[in-house]
């Protein structure tokens, strides 16, 4: 479990940087590079120690992160319930404005 822990941490820091070229230009792209992996650096630190004072102190507290993990996956999956409705109705207005005898195509 070590092992897989940090594989997948240390690539992630190791894609943060990499993934810089897409969100910073060229000029700040150290600096912009350096902030984003001392953020995912410090919240790989700070969700631990927080995580562990808010949601593990008593049981009391346990059972509030609980609590908390589930609206967190019911909003979850509220969102992407939203999501799918809107893209049912956003390629139904498509199909119908595209001209007769033309496949709408969803790229366009």
């Amino acid at each position: 479990m070590i092992l897989i822990g940090a594989i997948t941490i240390g690539t992630g820091h190791a894609a943060v940087i990499s993934i810089t070229s897409i969100y910073y230009p060229s000029a700040v792209r150290s600096t912009g590079g350096g902030w984003a992996s001392f953020m995912a650096k410090f919240a790989a630190v700070a969700a631990p120690l927080l995580g562990g004072y808010w949601f593990l102190g008593s049981k009391q507290a346990v059972l509030d992160g609980y609590l908390f993990t589930g609206l967190c996956l019911a909003g979850v999956v509220l969102g992407l319930l939203v999501l799918s409705v809107f893209a049912r109705r956003l390629e139904a207005e498509q199909a119908a404005a595209a001209p007769a005898g033309q496949p709408a195509t969803a790229g366009a």
